[in-house]
């Protein structure tokens, strides 16, 4: 995902009301692996109009699922320049890295909701499946 244009972002809003309606209907899918790989493009590429609309998208999931605003944000903020640079220290392909940025938010994002909800045993269920699906997506636009 080097390069973020108006496709993707048509995808991210196709991809948020497709979150909306699970929520509603189905099962929690949060989509959050798929902007914060945008996030990420953002500010490696300078793009900084995209990267407002990238904390936009980041607080419609969290209104969508009743989190604090700006906490996955921040999450991806911190995920971005303390852990990934430990990450790519480890690894020299690209893809691997790039999967294991996506891990590394979903288990601060895991943390994140277990230290402000009590502990459930089917939120890991939610977050697994959550972490295929964007894993998913991602593989194929990258």
């Amino acid at each position: 995902m080097n390069n973020f244009n108006s496709a993707h972002i048509l995808f991210i809003i196709f991809l948020l009301g497709v979150s909306l309606l699970f929520n509603i209907y189905f099962i929690t899918v949060f989509f959050a692996g798929v902007v914060f790989m945008s996030f990420i493009t953002c500010i490696k590429q300078a793009y900084y109009y995209k990267l407002i609309l990238t904390v936009i998208f980041f607080i419609t999931i969290e209104t969508i699922h009743g989190l604090q605003p700006l906490s996955l944000t921040a999450i991806s903020l911190i995920t971005y320049y303390l852990v990934i640079p430990r990450i790519k220290h480890i690894f020299s392909a690209s893809t691997i890295a790039d999967m294991s940025f996506l891990l590394s938010f979903y288990i601060l994002f895991y943390l994140y909701i277990q230290f402000i909800n009590r502990y459930d045993l089917d939120i890991e269920l939610v977050f697994l499946v959550n972490f295929i699906i964007d894993s998913l997506i991602i593989g194929f636009l990258i």
